[in-house]
């Protein structure tokens, strides 16, 4: 029998929390009209966040384990600028990163998005907001109202998003004023 080694701190660092029993967690899912390659460049392109997130109106950063994304997030009426790290990307599939402000000590929190290919060529977003730590329940009466409804307004943003037909650069150029075939 090959002995357990434990993985480096900061390797346990970057796994993803399983919710558990105490744990406080939304969850959103929608069926997505649209191939899972074009979902995926559209939740990983962080830049064009503002064109179509309502919740996530601003977004920068590394996409990559270990990678620091700040994002502008819109927590009701408030707009708070937040830390996170990735914690899992895996293409076309599963994007997860968790809070790293200074409040996550206190309060963890989590987010996943899983992207499912259907056999009728439509994707399933499963998304998953997981809030733990011993102020949980201040953040939930704070801002769960927010979280929930920044959930749910992002996966029907995202799902429009890409359903809506691909704008091609002629079509972009039409709208500019530009003709493209001068």
């Amino acid at each position: 029998m090959r002995p357990h080694i434990m993985a480096p701190t900061e390797d346990r660092a970057l796994l993803p929390r399983t919710p558990s029993a105490r744990s406080l967690v939304f969850r959103e899912t929608a069926t997505i009209h649209a191939g899972v390659d074009r979902v995926w460049r559209i939740l990983v392109d962080l830049t064009r966040y503002a064109e179509w997130n309502p919740w996530l109106v601003r977004a920068e950063g590394a996409l990559e384990p270990g990678g620091v994304v700040w994002a502008n997030v819109v927590m009701g009426k408030r707009r708070m600028r937040a830390k996170h790290v990735v914690l899992v990307v895996e293409h076309e599939s599963r994007l997860v990163w968790r809070d790293a402000g200074w409040s996550s000590a206190l309060v963890y929190g989590q987010r996943a998005r899983t992207l499912t290919p259907q056999p009728d060529g439509t994707v399933v977003l499963n998304q998953e907001l997981m809030v733990e730590g011993p102020l949980k329940n201040v953040a939930a009466r704070g801002f769960g109202a927010a979280m929930r409804d920044g959930l749910a307004a992002e996966t029907l943003a995202l799902k429009r998003q890409a359903e809506a037909a691909p704008r091609t650069a002629a079509s972009r150029a039409i709208q500019g004023g530009i003709d493209p075939l001068l």
